[in-house]
């Protein structure tokens, strides 16, 4: 009973604290979320396993899409240093405002367990990021990427009437057509 009561008290706790969570909004304890309110955007149905660290600065931007799960210590990581920089050691070193990135996952994405995602990075809509990974790249909708870093391995659908079948029944906004060139890009 402690548990769930942890848990719902956690969620509860931050979807007051961001002003910016969907509807339905879970994690579990050991879950920690460090970013400021206008620097991360979660949508509805949104579901941590425990331990995710989700964290943050004003230079990189934190969206994520409805219908998102993550496995277990899933760590986000946005911000970075600018390593060349001279002006001043990188604790001090302030990245300006128009060289910030974002990290981007889309609906119906499953982050798999102890994955990392770095700043630049996105996952598109129904992905998988298999457990263990490390994204700092960008992974096409509907496929699979494994590894440090991650790479896609494949498409998680064989057939056009698949394919077609999910984006009907998820009301996405890519076409079959779109997603075929888009695949055809990353070689899958």
């Amino acid at each position: 009973m402690l548990y769930k009561f942890s848990s719902l008290y956690i969620s509860k706790y931050y979807a007051l604290k961001f002003p910016n969570f969907g509807r339905n909004f879970k994690v579990c304890h050991g879950t920690y979320i460090s970013a400021p309110k206008h620097a991360i955007e979660i949508g509805c149905d949104f579901f941590a396993n425990v331990n995710c660290y989700l964290s943050t600065n004003n230079n990189t931007r934190v969206k994520i899409g409805d219908a998102v799960m993550f496995g277990p210590n899933v760590h986000i990581l946005g911000g970075n240093h600018n390593l060349s920089a001279t002006e001043c050691h990188l604790r001090y070193y302030l990245e300006p405002e128009n060289k910030c990135s974002e990290i981007l996952l889309e609906n119906g994405v499953w982050v798999g367990a102890m994955s990392i995602i770095l700043g630049g990075a996105t996952l598109g809509e129904g992905a998988v990021l298999a457990a263990g990974s490390v994204l700092n790249g960008s992974i096409p909708p509907y496929s699979i990427a494994a590894g440090v870093p991650a790479k896609v391995k494949k498409r998680r659908f064989s057939t056009k009437a698949e394919l077609e079948l999910i984006l009907s029944n998820t009301n996405s906004n890519y076409t079959v057509s779109e997603l075929e060139l888009i695949y055809e890009k990353f070689g899958i």
